[in-house]
């Protein structure tokens, strides 16, 4: 059976460069989806000893679980009340991200003084978050008392890994328009990728996610990121097909001459991506084979024939590590490293290792 062996040491180095990018301005870690896939309470414990002190959770649950590993975090959860009302989120001490006039009327105590909230609006991704035109009656009952000042104000660049996007700037020039109107609330905009598009995305809270967590924040740049996961699986079988033999499911592969084979213990449900037959690779002793043929449910095969050593039965190979990361696989399958991450995480046991 695969698995996935979690650098710890690796995420929390991953925060403390995010942090000196920073500069001045605090980092908060994103780590919602149970840490990317990779494990809620270890990754929060690996950051918590970092000094990491501020975090985004996607739901109340994950706020409770964070809440019992960082009993004294700012803990912020993206989704606000999910439609279930707050009482669970006061008693944890969770502060909601509210996204609308409804939710904000909700979390509103009436005569009395209502614990912290934030409040994001949508600067141009047309996602979460209150709309351009609701900003100014919000900021005049922010004002006048009749709505509690905001924790934090927030939104959510839609295109930062693409520097260059005129709708990082447009974004950026929104976020400034709400810090104009409301100057004493701090204010956070940068995601991973927004980190690296200069200080003046920084605002007064940084909370990278993917980045933590190894991927690439600037693709069209080298890493960097420390890689964070090794994802392995073991050699189940060898042999030996003959020039023209098809391969796999569809006879999607055909063999140019004869061929050695290795044939793997994983696949998609395990979480390896269908589309990266006859796409991708594993590594053996710092060699890349291809995968040929299609992706079975829980087999890969891979060409062997140009490896300088040939792995044996019961060795195990990389699927995701320092030869081939998880950016590489994700591009080969055409999809992300955000989505292969969290698809992979929850599926497979994870190893931790709190060094190297």
């Amino acid at each position: 059976m695969p698995c996935l062996t979690v650098s710890l040491s690796a995420i929390a180095e991953n925060f403390r460069r995010l942090s000196t990018k920073a500069a001045d301005v605090p980092c908060a870690a994103v780590v919602k989806s149970d840490a990317y896939g990779l494990g809620l309470e270890p990754v929060a414990e690996a950051l918590d000893r970092a000094g990491c002190r501020h975090y985004f959770v996607a739901d109340p649950d994950e706020g409770r679980r964070l809440r019992r590993v960082c009993p004294d975090a700012e803990i912020f959860v993206l989704t606000g009340g999910c439609g279930t009302g707050f009482d669970d989120l006061r008693q944890a001490r969770l502060i909601p991200v509210l996204n609308s006039i409804e939710e904000l009327a909700a979390w509103r105590n009436p005569g009395g003084n209502s614990p912290a909230y934030a409040l994001q609006f949508d600067s141009g991704m047309s996602r979460l978050g209150v709309h351009a035109s609701e900003i100014t009656d919000i900021v005049h009952a922010i004002r006048d008392g009749t709505l509690p000042t905001p924790r934090l104000l927030m939104s959510h660049l839609a295109c930062a890994e693409l520097a260059d996007h005129p709708l990082n700037a447009a974004q950026r020039r929104a976020t400034e328009l709400v810090r104009e109107a409301l100057p004493g609330v701090a204010l956070s905009l940068a995601n991973s990728s927004g980190m690296f598009l200069g200080a003046a995305y920084h605002f007064d809270l940084t909370r990278p996610g993917a980045a933590l967590y190894g991927i690439n924040p600037t693709p069209d740049a080298p890493n960097p990121m420390r890689p964070v996961v090794r994802w392995q699986a073991t050699v189940l079988q060898l042999r030996t097909v003959k020039r023209g033999a098809s391969i796999g499911y569809g006879a999607t592969y055909t063999a140019r001459q004869d061929m050695r084979l290795a044939v793997i213990d994983a696949g998609y449900a395990s979480g390896y991506p269908r589309a990266a037959g006859n796409t991708s690779r594993v590594v053996f002793n710092h060699s890349h084979a291809p995968l040929v043929g299609r992706v079975s449910m829980d087999l890969l095969t891979v060409e062997i024939t140009h490896l300088p050593v040939e792995p044996r039965v019961g060795d195990l190979v990389e699927l995701i590590g320092p030869d081939y990361g998880l950016d590489h696989l994700a591009r080969d399958a055409g999809t992300i490293g955000y989505e292969l991450l969290t698809r992979v995480g929850p599926i497979n046991p994870r190893a931790y290792r709190a060094d190297g």
